[in-house]
C-alpha cells in the first residue's frame, strides 16, 4: 500500500503526463523551485503553497494534492488536516439580509492545520463570487479566514481582509474582500484588486483606530459599535477577518 508521499508523487506525475511536461517544465510553469518534486521524493514535506501552485499549473483543484499528502490513519505525515466550514460568500455590489448561510447549507472542507494561529482561533471559509478581487482571487475561490479578535491584533498593511458594509438606505449588508493599507496620512485604505472598472475605487476610512469587529460580533450578526462611517451618505464599514489562505480556486477544465 502506497504511503502519502507516494500517492502525492503519483498524482503529480500523472498530471505531468497529461500535460506532456517534463519535470523541469512543470516546475517552471508552477513557479516553484526546480527541485521541488525531487525534494518530495527524498521525503521532505512540501509546503501547502507549493502544492497549490503545482495544482494550478497542472489544472486540478489544490485539494487533489493536499489531501493526497495528508495522513490517512492518524499517523504523523506530511500534512495534518482539519475540518473547516464554508459559512457564506463575499461579493461586491450585492446587498443581502443575512451574511451567513443557514448551518444546513455550510460546506465542509478539509484544510491543512496552521501552526501560526493562536490556540483556540477558529477558521472559517468564504466563497468568492464576482470580480471585485479577481486579480488575486478568481470567482469560485474558497478563502480560509480568521477573525481579528482571534488573531489578537488588528489589520496590517498588506493583509487581505473581509469587509462588511451596512446600508440603512439599501436595507442590507455587503461583504467583500479587500487589501488593507494604512497610508502616509494614517488613513485606512481598503483596495479592491479587480479587472472590472466598476470595482477599482478604494474605500478610505479616516485616521483613528481601525474599525474592527469586537468579540461580541459574529459573521452573521455583527456588533457595529466600532463601525466607521465612510463618507457622507455612504454605508458603515467594519473589518471582520483576515484571509490567511486559499484552499481552492475556481474549477478548470481538464
Amino acid at each position: 500500500m502506497e504511503n502519502e508521499l507516494e500517492m502525492l508523487i503519483r498524482r503529480i506525475r500523472e498530471r505531468m503526463d497529461v500535460m506532456g511536461w517534463s519535470e523541469r517544465e512543470t516546475m517552471r510553469q508552477a513557479g516553484v523551485n526546480e527541485h521541488a518534486l525531487r525534494n518530495i521524493q527524498k521525503g521532505h514535506s512540501p509546503r501547502p503553497q507549493t502544492l497549490a501552485k503545482l495544482a494550478s499549473a497542472l489544472k486540478v483543484p489544490p485539494s487533489y494534492f493536499l489531501l493526497a499528502a495528508a495522513p490517512q490513519d492518524g499517523r504523523p505525515g506530511v500534512l495534518q488536516m482539519e475540518t473547516v466550514f464554508v459559512k457564506g460568500a463575499v461579493q461586491a455590489g450585492v446587498w443581502t439580509d443575512a451574511l451567513e448561510w443557514d448551518p444546513g447549507d455550510w460546506i465542509e472542507i478539509q484544510a491543512p492545520t496552521d501552526p501560526r494561529l493562536p490556540k483556540g482561533a477558529e477558521r472559517f471559509g468564504l466563497l468568492v463570487r464576482g470580480r471585485s478581487m479577481d486579480r488575486v482571487y478568481p470567482p469560485g475561490s474558497m478563502l480560509i479566514c480568521v477573525r481579528y479578535y482571534d488573531l489578537l491584533r488588528g489589520p496590517k498593511t498588506g493583509d487581505d481582509v473581509i469587509v462588511m458594509r451596512r446600508s440603512v438606505q439599501l436595507g442590507g449588508f455587503e461583504a467583500t474582500v479587500k487589501e488593507y493599507q494604512m497610508d502616509e496620512e494614517g488613513r485606512h485604505v481598503l483596495w479592491p484588486r479587480s479587472t472590472d472598472p466598476a470595482f477599482q475605487a478604494p474605500i478610505v476610512i479616516p485616521q483613528g483606530a481601525a474599525p474592527v469587529a469586537s468579540p461580541n460580533g459574529s459573521f452573521a450578526t455583527q456588533d457595529w459599535d466600532h463601525a466607521a462611517f465612510h463618507q457622507a451618505g455612504e454605508p458603515d464599514v467594519l473589518i471582520t477577518s483576515r484571509v490567511i489562505s486559499v484552499l481552492m480556486d475556481r474549477a478548470t477544465d481538464l
